[in-house]
């Protein structure tokens, strides 16, 4: 979603489906190629209020990002146990 290594942007995009979200990851626009290749009648359902991004828990361990989608996933303490995270700061 992000290409670069710094900076300020103002939305993101997804450069695969040209899909547009802004910075609280609702999405605010879609590729009009989607439009064209869906029938009408599917258009007509389509909310872009329905597909925003979903937030992603992360943890850092010896400088290596992990990240879930899952609610119910220990946080990665937990779940590695103190043998894997002992002398790493998790966070």
């Amino acid at each position: 979603m992000c290409l670069e290594r710094q900076g300020n942007v103002r939305e993101f995009g997804c450069i695969y489906h040209g899909w547009i979200y802004n910075l609280t990851g609702q999405l605010t626009g879609v590729a009009s190629s989607m439009a064209c290749n869906v029938r009408a009648a599917c258009r007509r359902k389509f909310r872009k209020e329905e597909h925003k991004l979903q937030r992603l828990r992360v943890a850092v361990l010896g400088g290596l990002v992990f990240g879930t989608f899952s609610d119910v996933t220990p946080d990665l303490e937990t779940f590695l146990g103190p043998d894997v995270t002992r002398g790493f700061a998790c966070g």
